[in-house]
């Protein structure tokens, strides 16, 4: 009982998110919302097992796309927004200039 009601908020909530990523504005591609609405602040993903469990639940919640990996997940808990913005900003910086890194090897070849 415990696990369907969980599942049932979270597919709910994954609709949610859907919903908002396509009613949001393309321009903030892979990011999330500064006041971090794409999380929900209630705790629904705060323990992802409980002792004695399969943990299957966790497996469905992690194809959903509802487990963030990195840091925002410290010790179970979101990081602030502003920290995790700034990380969001490291890793697209660092896919850029790994980007830019691979069209300068197709101009010299």
């Amino acid at each position: 009982e415990y696990w369907r009601r969980r599942l049932s908020r979270a597919e709910s909530a994954w609709k949610d998110w859907v919903e908002k990523r396509k009613t949001s504005s393309a321009g903030t591609k892979g990011n999330t919302t500064s006041s971090g609405d794409d999380y929900s602040d209630d705790g629904d993903f705060e323990d992802h097992t409980m002792p004695g469990s399969t943990g299957e639940p966790q497996g469905l919640l992690e194809r959903l796309g509802l487990l963030e990996e990195g840091p925002r997940r410290r010790q179970g808990r979101p990081m602030p927004d502003e920290d995790f913005n700034d990380w969001c900003r490291k890793k697209d910086r660092a896919k850029r200039k790994e980007r830019h890194r691979q069209e300068e090897k197709m101009v010299r070849v």
